[in-house]
C-alpha cells in the first residue's frame, strides 16, 4: 500500500481466467521498481509489460513485485540478502501455486540479476553479520527463461577500486553478500582493465558460489549488457570479464547505440529499449544476433 498502484502488477481479471501463455516473473534492479515512477532510473517493467500486453499477454501472464523502497540514497546498503531473496522466493513460489503452471519465465535486471539467480538456485545465505538463511531447494526445473540484463555477477569495480586488501566502501560491497570483485592482485593491472589479472582471486562469496556452480537457473539461459553502461562503468569488465555475464547460458550479446537521446540511461535501455528481443526469447526460446 505505501507504494500504491506502482508497487505491483500482475493477476487475473476473474477466477477462471484462462492461462494461455506462459507467465513471466520481473525482477528489477536497486531503487527501480515493479512499474516506472517517472525517473531516469526508475522505469521498472512498464515497457516491457505494455509490449508483452500488444503481443497478446494478459494480466494473469505477468507478474511484478516491488522489493525495496525506491529511495536512490539507500542504494549503496542494498544487498543479495536474506531479507530480499526470502521475499522474492515466496513471490516466485506464489506465482506458481496461482497460476497453477508446470513452468515460468524470469526477466531479471542490473542488481536484480544477482538476486534472481539465488531466488531460483536455492541453498544457502551467509549474512556478513554470521547469521544465515535457507532459500530452499533449486528451481530450475520449473523456470523455462531466465534472462539476465546488465547484471553484476561478478562483482562491481567501483566496489573495489582503490581500496585494494582494504574493506569494502559500502555495505552494498561487503564480500559476503554484496559486489565485492575481489582484490587487486597485480600492479600492473587493475579492475578496470580489460585483462586477465586476478580471475583467481576470490570474490563476493554468493556470487562466485553460483558462479561456479554448474546447477544453473532454467532451461535456458540468456544474457546482455551494453559497454556503454554509465552505471557498471569499464566496459562490463571486471578483471578482464564481462560482469554482467551469467555462466552457463545460452547465448549473450552486447548492444551498442541504445541510447540516443538528451537525458537518457544506457543502464536502463538496455531493458527498457529491448522489449521485442526479450520478447522473442521468452516465446522463440532461441537467440537471435
Amino acid at each position: 500500500m505505501d507504494l500504491g498502484q506502482i508497487g505491483s502488477f500482475g493477476g487475473k481479471d476473474y477466477s477462471a481466467q484462462p492461462i494461455v501463455n506462459r507467465p513471466v516473473v520481473f525482477i528489477h534492479g536497486n531503487s527501480d521498481g515493479a512499474l516506472t515512477d517517472g525517473s531516469l532510473y526508475g522505469t521498472g517493467w512498464t515497457k516491457t509489460i505494455q509490449y508483452f500486453m500488444q503481443q497478446g499477454y494478459s494480466t494473469a501472464e505477468l507478474y511484478a513485485t516491488t522489493w525495496g523502497n525506491r529511495n536512490a540514497s539507500w542504494a549503496y546498503t542494498r544487498t543479495h540478502s536474506c531479507s530480499v531473496i526470502l521475499r522474492l522466493r515466496k513471490f516466485v513460489e506464489a506465482v506458481l501455486q496461482y497460476t497453477k503452471v508446470s513452468k515460468i519465465s524470469v526477466i531479471s535486471h542490473s542488481m536484480g540479476v544477482g538476486v534472481a539467480r539465488k531466488v531460483l538456485r536455492g541453498g544457502t545465505i551467509e549474512e556478513p553479520d554470521g547469521t544465515s538463511c535457507d532459500v530452499g531447494d533449486s528451481l530450475r526445473d520449473k523456470i523455462e527463461v531466465f534472462i539476465g540484463i546488465s547484471g553484476a555477477n561478478y562483482g562491481m569495480c567501483q566496489c573495489g577500486r582503490g581500496y585494494g586488501e582494504g574493506p569494502p566502501p559500502y555495505p552494498t560491497c561487503n564480500t559476503k553478500t554484496g559486489f565485492w570483485p575481489g582484490a587487486v592482485c597485480s600492479r600492473v593491472g587493475n579492475c578496470s582493465w580489460y585483462h586477465n589479472y586476478c580471475q583467481n582471486t576470490s570474490y563476493s562469496q554468493i556470487l562466485q558460489e553460483m558462479n561456479e556452480d554448474p546447477h544453473n537457473e532454467a532451461e535456458h539461459i540468456f544474457a546482455w549488457w551494453s559497454h556503454e553502461d554509465e552505471l557498471i562503468g569499464n566496459h562490463d569488465q571486471v578483471f578482464g570479464r564481462p560482469t554482467s555475464y551469467v555462466p552457463f547460458n545460452n547465448g549473450t550479446k552486447v548492444f551498442t547505440g541504445l541510447c540516443s537521446t538528451k537525458g537518457c540511461s544506457n543502464h536502463m535501455a538496455t531493458k527498457d529499449g529491448t522489449v521485442d528481443f526479450q520478447y522473442h526469447l521468452i516465446v522463440r526460446r532461441e537467440f537471435i544476433h
